[in-house]
């Protein structure tokens, strides 16, 4: 029996003062998705998030919503090997602009119902169902 390998990433979907959500065209998967990464050694979620964010997208400043924590998990297979992923994602607003790393080709700001349309994933569109109720109560930020 294979065992597989824990991977736990963290990731955001963030606003901006248009209520259009940031996605990200991945290169190496060819898929639309919330800017993410995995966590490294002794790394606390925060600090994943704002490194992965800042890698990503060249966004260094954003506020947090809080109270919104969705996770999902799923698992797949890479050259013969097993892997178990859970994704932590945050809520996050933003008035800055976009530069993508090497990692993406193109990005958009779009509607909650672009962006649905654009993901392959099924876990894409639970974490946006999430924020969307979400958005639908007053938003209190962490500081």
């Amino acid at each position: 029996m294979s065992k597989f390998q824990k991977i736990e990433s963290i990731g955001i979907v963030l606003l901006n003062a248009q209520n259009k959500v940031l996605v990200v065209f991945k290169k190496m998967t060819r898929v639309w998705e919330y800017p993410q990464g995995t966590r490294e050694v002794n790394e606390d979620p925060l600090e994943t998030l704002k490194r992965e964010v800042a890698e990503e997208t060249n966004i260094k400043n954003f506020r947090l919503v809080k109270d919104f924590c969705k996770k999902t998990y799923y698992r797949f297979s890479r050259d013969k090997e097993l892997f178990d992923k859970t994704v932590t994602y945050f809520l996050g607003m933003t008035n800055e602009e976009v530069k993508l790393s090497e990692e993406h080709e193109q990005y958009r700001w779009c509607s909650f119902e672009e962006a649905n349309r654009l993901f392959r994933h099924e876990n894409h569109k639970k974490v946006l169902e999430a924020v969307v109720k979400r958005l639908g109560q007053p938003l209190i930020y962490l500081d």
